[in-house]
């Protein structure tokens, strides 16, 4: 192997690695994957206690937000529309802001509306206020700087930036 070769990979490769092995990163992206999987299993209650705590109270508390996404999932059923499966990919980086962390979490959602299936790329912003053991999560979906400050007036949002809505992808 070439020295250039051996450089190569250890300014490309490590970081990557790194950012594999950092276990905040790996459990931001666990709670993640569960919060979703709460989503497409029905299990609204569990999605309630993943859910930031200001947005379930702007949602007038957990058992109002669970009865909220119930009926609103009851009624893109009767209409063909589907959550089918839900997948988090690990965050790229954790910004720290006093004693918060935030990333954004890239998820991968399959979604049936009529007789198609779509792919469609969205991020959870997630938020710890104990230094990456619990996280906390809020859909991306829709949300812009100023939004996200009505919830996380902390949100770094010079370092993170919420990437826009992609339209579904029909496959």
């Amino acid at each position: 192997m070439k020295i250039w070769q051996v450089l190569a990979l250890v300014v490309c490769g490590l970081p990557g690695v790194a950012r594999a092995e950092d276990p905040n990163l790996n459990r931001c992206r666990v709670q993640a994957e569960q919060c979703s999987q709460a989503l497409i299993g029905g299990a609204y209650d569990k999605l309630a206690e993943c859910t930031h705590p200001k947005v379930v109270a702007m949602m007038g508390g957990a058992s109002k937000m669970v009865e909220k996404i119930s009926v609103e999932r009851a009624k893109m059923k009767t209409e063909g529309v589907d959550f089918l499966a839900a997948a988090a990919a690990l965050p790229k980086e954790l910004v720290e802001v006093g004693t918060e962390l935030y990333a954004l979490v890239p998820m991968n959602l399959t979604i049936k509306m009529a007789a198609a299936k779509y792919h469609l790329k969205s991020v959870f912003v997630a938020w710890s206020a104990d230094r990456g053991k619990t996280w906390k999560f809020i859909d991306g979906a829709n949300l812009d700087d100023q939004k996200i400050k009505v919830v996380l007036p902390n949100f770094p949002s010079a370092r993170i930036k919420i990437p826009a809505n992609e339209p579904p992808v029909k496959f």
